[in-house]
């Protein structure tokens, strides 16, 4: 198995001397697990300045109608075996996100998007397949992961949708994490001494963290790490709308009444959704709800309004509380506008960044095991009643605006530029496996 012949390299030459200077060839792969694999790449995507970088941003297809992507930005379709209204099944421990066949046949259409497009920097979200292909091609990788899934950030890792989850030290769940998950321990040893290169080791964080450079969709007021990794850069909360219209209802919402913002994603449990409503609406709330498409919920006019998709940003403005699926895009939308959080978590991923913000007292927690209408109505009014919570989401929303994104992730970019081995280089593919690209 080891020792595997690699795809051969093309290479493009520099360029002349006096000859106009190419921009620098940003390529965008974004995974279709949940909406936030999407938008993050998205968001940092708009914020590279059109005369100095080329972008080339690829996802699911299906997803294209969400996006509002930047004129300098040219969109590639990309096959993803799951979309973005599927549930995050990797980090629940549910089910594995992909087979051995499918992770070889990511590989080989990553090669072929480098070969058509030879980027001089390849930035992904939870494309586990790059730790690979974007070595295999020489091309830097710039891997965007949550800090608190670093190796060395004491992280507690909780499984909230199980029962029993409270019972399990961190230690033994990431030891079921390690043994469940072969996408993202077993499959990238196996395939990375196949192929010659080091493998990743047996802590699945690794593997998640893999890349030249990782950028920390965070800040550091909740970070778990008491130093900064020398290969990472903390860009800010990655906070996206959808390109959405305001839905015909907009006009109808009484601000001078209090508001609670439900949105649960793509990684939420919808069935929720109802429960949470009839809650709220009791306790004397008017719920602003975004069902992702995924749930019908019925609108009750002056106090239920009900959209597939929202700009979630602007209902946060007005809310005097977000609830969420606590993930670390979601419950960041909130805060940045100075809202409190309750996190409806039903997965790791979930459960770890509330954890953080508890630090704070910006939010609540409560995993979707324990949900009931009692627990609701606690939460709600504690949240609600207790100003302190309206207190530590404004410090976190000052300190989210103090990041200079832009700044942190052009820099990040010039490092791994930087650090390059080799000049620009095309891929001739060599799929020695046989898979070809895309998979259905």
């Amino acid at each position: 198995m080891a020792g595997a012949k690699a795809p051969a390299f093309r290479g493009i030459g520099s360029i002349a001397s006096g000859q106009t200077v190419r921009k620098t060839r940003i390529l965008f792969i974004g995974e279709a697990i949940t909406l936030s694999h999407i938008s993050r790449p998205l968001v940092l995507a708009q914020t590279l300045d059109p005369a100095l970088y080329e972008v080339i941003f690829a996802c699911d297809h299906r997803l294209r109608g969400l996006l509002k992507l930047p004129k300098h930005c040219r969109f590639v379709p990309l096959t993803s075996r799951m979309h973005g209204t599927n549930i995050d099944r990797f980090t629940d421990l549910r089910d594995e996100l992909y087979d051995l066949p499918t992770f070889e046949a990511y590989i080989a259409e990553d090669l072929d998007l480098f070969e058509r497009y030879f980027p001089d920097v390849v930035v992904g979200d939870m494309r586990l397949s790059l730790n690979i292909s974007a070595r295999l091609a020489d091309i830097p990788y710039m891997n965007i992961q949550s800090c608190y899934w670093h190796p060395e950030a004491r992280t507690d890792l909780r499984v909230p949708a199980a029962p029993f989850s409270a019972s399990l030290s961190a230690r033994t769940v990431n030891l079921i994490a390690n043994v469940f998950a072969p996408v993202a321990t077993l499959y990238p040893n196996l395939l990375a001494v196949k192929y010659g290169l080091r493998p990743p080791g047996p802590d699945f964080r690794k593997t998640l963290c893999d890349g030249d450079h990782i950028l920390f969709p965070d800040i550091p007021d909740w970070s778990p790490l008491s130093t900064v990794p020398s290969n990472a850069t903390y860009v800010g909360p990655l906070v996206w709308a959808p390109d959405v219209p305001k839905p015909a209802w907009w006009g109808q919402i009484d601000t001078a009444r209090p508001i609670v913002y439900v949105s649960l994603g793509s990684s939420g449990q919808p069935r929720l959704l109802q429960m949470i409503v009839e809650v709220g609406v009791a306790l004397g709330f008017q719920m602003i709800v975004a069902t992702a498409g995924r749930t019908r919920i019925e609108p009750v006019p002056g106090q239920v309004f009900v959209a597939d998709f929202l700009d979630g940003g602007a209902v946060a403005k007005m809310a005097v509380l977000a609830i969420c699926n606590g993930g670390s895009t979601a419950a960041p939308q909130a805060l940045r506008a100075g809202c409190p959080v309750l996190g409806i978590t039903s997965n790791m991923d979930q459960a770890a960044f509330m954890a953080l913000l508890a630090r704070g007292k910006a939010s609540l927690e409560l995993p979707e095991s324990s949900v009931n209408q009692g627990a609701l109505r606690t939460a709600l009014t504690t949240l609600t009643a207790d100003g302190s919570y309206a207190a530590g989401a404004k410090r976190l929303s000052s300190a989210i605006r103090r990041v200079s994104r832009r700044n942190a992730f052009t820099t990040a970019i010039d490092s791994c530029l930087v650090s390059r081995r080799k000049p620009i280089a095309a891929v001739r593919i060599h799929n020695p496996t046989g898979v070809r690209a895309g998979v259905s």
